[in-house]
Formats: C-alpha cells, structure tokens, sequence
C-alpha cells in the first residue's frame, strides 16, 4: 500500500525527535491548561450572540432607509453597548451589502456559495498535495466543521465571513496566484478587522520572497486602509458628541492558551466533545499544517501560527466566536495530522 508522504519524513533523525518532543510538550500543556476552560457557560455564548444580533438589526433598518451611522447608534444604545468605543462600531460594508439584499436568506445563500468555493479550493490543494483521498477528506473535514455555520442569523457573523475569504486567499497563494490573494484579503479585511493578523502575514511573506509588487499592493492597502479607519472614526465622532476612543488595549486580555482554545470551539465537532479534545486538537493541526510539502502553503501555515499567537494575546471570553477567522486553517491541518505522526515516529525509529 502507498502512502503519501508528508514533509517531516524527509528530516534527519535529530530534527524528527525535537518536532515530536515539542509536539509530546504542547500535547501536555495544552491539556493541563484545558483543565481550566470549562464547557462555554450559557451567558458567555449568550452574549457572544448578541453581536450578531445588533448587526442583524443594524442591517433592518439600514433595508428601511435609515443612514448606517444613525441606525448604529440606536441599537448600540438600546442594547447596551459602550458607544464610546470606536472598536464596537462596525465599519458600515456589511450593513450597506445586506441592506440592499432583498432578505437576509439572500446572505445566507451567499455565504454558503463563497463557503463552496473555499471548501473545493481546499480540497483541490489537498488532492495536488497528498492524493485524491485526503482531498476528499478535507471537503468532508470543512463541512462537518461549517455545519453550524448556516443557520439563521450566522450570516451576520463577519467572522465567519472573513474567515472563508481567509481561506480562499490562503488557497490562491498556494495556487502562486499572490494577485487573487491579495484581492481575497481585502474582502477578509473589509468584513472584519481580524483578517488583519492575515494580512500582515502575506505581506512580510511576500518581502521576505522578494514580491516587490505585492508588497507595494500591501502597502497602498494598509494606506487607504488607515484612511478610511480615520473617516469611520470621526462619523462614529459626530454621533458621540466627540468622545469617541480608540482603545484596543481593552481587548488585550492576554488569555494565552485558554483562550486559544476556546477559539478552537467554534468548530461544531469540538463544540460537543470534552474540552481536552481541544486541547489535542490544536497541537496536532499546527502539526498537521507544517507537514504539507509544498513551499506554496507556507501562507496557510504561518497564517494559522500568526492567530494562534494572535488569540493568546487579544480577545475576552466573550470573544471565542473569533476563532471563525482561522477554524478551517486548523482543518486543514488535523486531516494531514495522523500521516504527520507516523512520519516522524517513522524518521525516529527508523522504520522505512
């Protein structure tokens, strides 16, 4: 029987053991820290609910002619939310795009189209890397994972929005086609500032390659993305009387890998197992990612590392829904994960 090859089985004995023995240490760690996320308690994923629903209103009213700003400033009140905080006002793309669909299933409908289209881009990278089957697996892996992600009201989730262009970009880069990459990014961007960590990855990627253009592409997009961050900021200005803050560092909640894990929740399987499940997950997709072969998924596998980094570091509890952004990197690299395994086991104990 032929088995496809992953990346680790052309590593000389002493690199194996050290990916194994860093791989055996995050295993544990991650397990004993999961000790510490419970099941997600229903007033955490009560809240995290009500962020989709303010869009979700936001965007009816901006259907019945009302100016987005304005109809931002209603709900945020009503419900609650701290005004003054520039970072809880959404920037208007996603009320303007859903306020001229004839009914939110049209948003729905759409988000499962564009969902179709990563899933085959995923599971045609899959097929080039490691052979039909995996490819297979991983469209199979990716619908499991997003089955959650169509019910009603979803469609008002930016996160799951960006994360499907995240993945769309990430396949055009290992297509070598940087250009559709690129263009895939600024979508991600525009639905939702947490593309950036993606963002910010291809372009050093691209300057450590040597990609002059894109880097420059990159750069007038950081520009006007700035810009236009500054006009949203003075908007939100005039329906604050002026008090507006720019204060992320309320986000900086440095959870490390609790809160990393309880990203890697969202995805509907992890959702209904123990939490140790995560806590195994995790490590073996990062595992899983770094064993494909080709240097074109350097961008998906350094994507992936970027918002592991990125979680440990921002977001509140609250915030899990996050992991939307980079659920089906992870996929990705648990369905290569078990061949990762037996190429290093096989490399260090020289079984051929």
């Amino acid at each position: 029987m032929t088995y496809s090859i992953t990346k680790y089985a052309k590593l000389n004995r002493i690199y194996a053991f050290s990916v194994l023995a860093t791989f055996v240490v995050a295993v544990n760690w991650c397990v004993l820290r999961g000790e510490d996320v419970d099941s997600l308690s229903f007033h955490t994923m009560r809240t995290a609910q009500d962020d989709p629903d303010l869009y979700m209103a936001v965007a009816q009213r901006v259907r019945l002619g009302s100016g987005y700003y304005e109809s931002a400033a209603t709900e945020l009140t009503v419900r609650g939310y701290r005004v003054h905080s520039v970072f809880n006002w959404r920037m208007p793309l996603y009320a303007w795009i859903f306020g001229k669909l004839p009914s939110p299933g049209w948003g729905r409908l759409l988000l499962a189209f564009f969902g179709m289209i990563a899933t085959i881009l995923a599971g045609l990278a899959a097929s080039r890397e490691f052979g039909r089957s995996i490819g297979f697996s991983v469209v199979g892996a990716l619908i499991v994972s997003y089955s959650g992600a169509f019910s009603t009201g979803k469609e008002y989730n930016m996160e799951i929005w960006s994360g499907v262009f995240i993945l769309i970009a990430c396949m055009c880069y290992f297509y070598d086609c940087w250009e559709l990459g690129v263009t895939a990014g600024v979508v991600a961007l525009a639905m939702r500032e947490l593309a950036l960590p993606f963002c910010v990855t291809a372009c050093l990627l691209a300057f450590w390659h040597g990609r002059s253009w894109e880097v420059f592409c990159w750069a007038i997009i950081f520009c006007v993305g700035m810009f236009l961050f500054w006009m949203h900021w003075m908007f939100v200005n005039s329906m604050t009387t002026g008090a507006t803050t720019i204060d992320g560092f309320e986000w900086m909640m440095f959870g490390g890998t609790d809160f990393v894990l309880a990203t890697c929740r969202v995805n509907v399987v992890l959702a209904v197992l123990p939490t140790w499940c995560a806590s195994v997950y995790l490590p073996l997709s990062l595992l899983g990612l770094f064993g494909w072969r080709s240097r074109s998924a350097i961008t998906l596998q350094f994507t992936a590392l970027a918002y592991v980094f990125f979680f440990a570091i921002a977001g509140k509890a609250v915030n899990y829904y996050w992991g939307w952004v980079c659920m089906p990197l992870l996929v990705l690299g648990a369905a290569r994960a078990p061949a990762s395994l037996r190429d290093l086991v096989a490399v260090v104990t020289k079984i051929q």
